[in-house]
């Protein structure tokens, strides 16, 4: 609850405030939350960490792509399948009231 009730107040001080620029977009989403060094540390020495493991086992990237590429394509068929059925439910309407 606290997590989105957070990325509400973002999306609004996004409406009010006036933004020209991405670095504004950047200080707007960043300036509220408070990171110590500890937390980009962890994360850079997890991707130096990833970057080795895939160095040595390629076929770590290889399954990683296509697990990527399988998801992309399956929410895109999701939501194919969704506006599939949107289009349908207009037809109707339309088919209901406009003839």
């Amino acid at each position: 609850m606290a997590l989105y009730l957070q990325n509400y107040q973002t999306v609004t001080m996004l409406y009010l405030k006036e933004v020209n620029t991405m670095w504004d977009i950047f200080s707007i989403l960043f300036e509220e939350k408070e990171q110590s060094w500890w937390n980009y540390l962890l994360t850079g020495l997890f991707f130096i960490l990833a970057g080795i493991v895939i160095i040595l086992v390629p076929q770590i990237l290889v399954a990683l792509v296509a697990s990527v590429l399988i998801v992309i394509g399956l929410v895109i068929v999701f939501f194919a399948w969704q506006l599939r059925n949107i289009h349908r439910s207009h037809r109707k309407i339309r088919i209901e009231y406009l003839d």
